[in-house]
């Protein structure tokens, strides 16, 4: 598996790198222990990404076609090694993907009861974030 990273760790990385140390209000964690080979334990096992798909000035055709509200057209993801979890606000059905089944994310499995846990998990898991630093 490759680990997860985001850009919240380039702060603290660029930081360590040049002799300073991170302050603990920083969400990520430097990333120079993957450059000397070593996976820091206790590494994130997941990301969580946030999306907007508004404008103020000039509504997205995405707004107008689905009637969403610029605090509505936005997304929040979270992602695991095997799982994509995308939780839209404005009412929209969620979207849940196996990526080990199905890596290039063709087939919605959120309206399948059988994934009904793991959609459940997902969400609870997302609601949970209280912070992405391991």
């Amino acid at each position: 598996m490759q680990e997860f990273v985001e850009t919240v760790d380039l702060a603290p990385t660029i930081l360590e790198w040049v002799g300073g140390t991170p302050p603990t209000a920083f969400d990520g964690n430097s990333l120079l222990p993957f450059l000397a080979g070593n996976t820091p334990t206790g590494w994130r096992d997941h990301v969580f990404m946030e999306l907007e798909f508004g404008k103020p000035e000039n509504p997205t055709v995405v707004e107008r076609q689905l009637g969403l509200s610029l605090l509505e057209a936005n997304a929040a993801i979270l992602r695991e090694e095997r799982w994509k979890y995308v939780h839209f606000n404005g009412g929209l059905p969620p979207l849940l993907f196996d990526l080990e089944a199905d890596p290039t994310e063709i087939k919605n499995l959120a309206g399948d009861p059988r994934y009904e846990k793991e959609l459940s998990r997902l969400s609870r898991r997302m609601s949970d974030q209280p912070s992405l630093t391991p």
